[in-house]
């Protein structure tokens, strides 16, 4: 929740057509990620977060390098990335194969 509001907040800031595009489908990505696992704690009975969303302006002025805000948001996919790896490591279900 927290990679998808920044994702709305560095496209909005961004000065080039690609970086922009990139960061948007960063949104959608996140969407269908929570999307996924907001079902799956629904059917557990879990109640699921609400979305951040709410707490990104509207602003348009350029705040951050466009080096850095990649360099977040490529930080922050590896750790989610790695989160997922440490997740299926201590599943007691074994669904993959290696």
């Amino acid at each position: 929740m927290i990679g998808k509001s920044l994702l709305i907040g560095f496209s909005q800031v961004s000065q080039h057509k690609q970086l922009i595009d990139y960061f948007l489908s960063g949104v959608k990505l996140s969407d269908s990620i929570m999307a996924q696992i907001s079902d799956k704690l629904t059917e557990g009975f879990i109640p699921t977060p609400v979305s951040w969303d709410h707490g990104v302006l509207d602003s348009t002025r350029k705040t951050f390098s466009e080096k850095l805000m990649l360099a977040l948001i490529t930080g922050i996919a590896t750790s989610a990335i790695g989160n997922y790896g440490v997740a299926m490591g201590f599943s007691p279900k074994k669904r993959y194969s290696c």
